[in-house]
């Protein structure tokens, strides 16, 4: 019979496990910089948050040498009034939109999209919106994609201490809500209101851990009668037992609570059912496949072991408990060198960091390839891309140290002739080469990019500074821009083509299995 669920509802009754609400953390965008105002992703901005830049219309990024760029090949760094640098269009032939000069009408200047700024150089352009860190978009029921409008600008939404409180006690997290209850002033109004309410539903609970703990005696009874072959005496036990969690199901207003205890009833009506089942090996087989293992051991525990499948069933358990717990030792010590690898890279250890990331995501690896189990299967996954994004970060602080301290490599060996056109203007750049295609880009969550021009074999500016599409994979470069040539040009990454579809006027190429697309349509002559 299986009684883990009896464990673990306990557990979440006594309040030891609780899950917070989670911050955006140091050094991603919409969080606080990291030391030496640094950021995973974006740049830090004059109010020590971390915003996103290089696109047209966005704060330029620093390079290794404290130098803006814009990694968008269609824009430059143009002075902006407040200080800094923003990256602006280089064509600036259609004002009023983002990245383009603001339209010049007798009230001043106007955007049709994003915000007005003005340029130290004088002039001004239409600057991005709606993003953490920038402006709070006009005209618009939502002038923030992220977080909320707070004197102009989008902010993290702030919450007040009170409705952390609130959020605390409602979420049954008591440990949490009386370290926020003790930062009230004591003797307050406030600080009465929210004790009281804590006291409330603390008692609420006690409640309720008093039925589960009247039902776990039962159970425990139930289970001594049916091991002493008693089936008729566990049956009523049972059924007590499933009647006082539903009173505690009742009673709580802890949403884990509630759904451990629905588990644990329905574990209990599996076990009144279980006393009628004489097939106890096809139990073990069945709890063996779903790798729960305490649901195995106890169904073993009533195989008769006069019973011929027993060794071989129990050799088969055994033999399946300690594969996967390796696997999970595996796994807890990935998991610890993630954590280390992010602690390093927050204290610009970056080589350390890369080192302990790549040992993580061997481990990952290993376990999402020996496993038996889906679900260890689908945690290692997740851990994997983790882990990989950390990687990327970690690889390409290094490279901007590098290039900070070395020479500057010769243009002439990054890159083979014939991704740069000798002698001339690349046709990215050029604006006399007329686009032979265009396309939208896609992803399954959403979003993408709708206007990307191709010029021949060239995809311009769309995951880089340029891509080539060959008969099996997307390669992506990324350069730096030298008037109308692209220089210094680096291979960053490959994606798999996987599919290609003809449709009525455009064809579709997936890459890496639906992770993106891409829709091509001709350019009508």
């Amino acid at each position: 019979m299986h009684y883990r669920i009896f464990v673990s509802v306990l557990v979440l009754l006594a309040g030891l496990v609780a899950v917070s609400a989670q911050a955006i953390d140091p050094g991603e965008i919409g969080g606080r910089c990291l030391s030496e105002d640094r950021c995973l992703t974006g740049i830090c901005n004059d109010r020590g948050m971390c915003v996103a830049c290089g696109q047209i219309g966005q704060p330029a990024c620093l390079d290794a040498d404290r130098r803006p760029v814009c990694t968008s090949p269609s824009a430059s760094p143009a002075p902006a009034g407040r200080g800094g640098s923003v990256c602006v269009s280089d064509s600036g032939s259609d004002c009023g939109h983002i990245g383009e000069p603001a339209c010049a009408y007798e009230n001043g200047p106007f955007c049709y999209y994003g915000v007005a700024s003005s340029l130290r150089g004088g002039g001004s352009v239409c600057l991005d919106c709606g993003d953490y860190g920038q402006p709070c978009c006009p005209g618009t029921d939502k002038p923030c994609d992220y977080g909320t409008c707070q004197n102009g600008t989008c902010l993290p939404k702030a919450v007040s201490l009170k409705s952390q409180i609130l959020k605390a006690i409602a979420d049954c997290r008591g440990k949490d809500a009386r370290a926020l209850i003790a930062q009230l002033p004591q003797g307050s109004a406030v600080q009465k209101e929210m004790q009281a309410a804590y006291d409330r539903a603390d008692r609420r609970e006690d409640e309720v851990r008093a039925l589960f703990e009247q039902a776990r005696s039962l159970s425990r009874e139930a289970r001594v009668a049916f091991n002493r072959g008693n089936v008729t005496g566990a049956q009523p036990k049972l059924r007590q037992a499933r009647q006082l969690l539903e009173q505690a199901r009742a009673k709580t207003a802890c949403p884990k609570t509630a759904s451990a205890l629905d588990k644990g009833i329905a574990l209990v009506k599996s076990n009144l059912d279980k006393t009628r089942a004489g097939d106890a090996v096809r139990k073990v087989v069945d709890a063996i496949k779903a790798c729960d293992f305490t649901a195995a051991r106890e169904a073993l525990a009533k195989v008769s072991k006069q019973d011929p499948d027993y060794a071989d069933i129990r050799k088969r358990y055994e033999d399946a408990r300690s594969w996967e717990e390796r696997l999970r030792k595996s796994y807890d010590e990935g998991y610890d060198l993630y954590k280390r690898g992010n602690q390093l890279l927050k204290a610009n250890r970056d080589q350390e960091a890369l080192r302990t990331f790549k040992r993580a995501h061997e481990l990952f690896t290993r376990v999402r390839k020996e496993t038996n189990c889906q679900r260890a299967r689908d945690v290692a996954t997740a851990a994997l891309h983790e882990v990989s994004t950390r990687i990327e970060r970690a690889e390409a602080f290094l490279k901007a140290a590098k290039k900070k301290g070395a020479s500057p490599p010769k243009t002439s060996s990054n890159m083979p002739g014939r991704y740069q056109p000798a002698g001339g203007a690349h046709p990215c750049l050029d604006p006399s080469v007329k686009p032979t295609h265009t396309a939208a880009g896609y992803s399954p969550l959403g979003g993408g990019q709708t206007t990307i021009y191709i010029k021949g074999k060239y995809i311009c500016d769309y995951q880089g500074s340029f891509s080539i599409l060959t008969g099996s994979e997307l390669v992506n470069y990324h350069c730096k821009r030298e008037g109308n040539r692209f220089v210094e040009c680096k291979e960053t990454d490959r994606d798999t083509l996987t599919n290609r579809i003809q449709r009525k006027g455009f064809t579709t190429y997936e890459f890496d299995k639906r992770k993106f697309w891409l829709d091509v349509y001709p350019v009508k002559k």
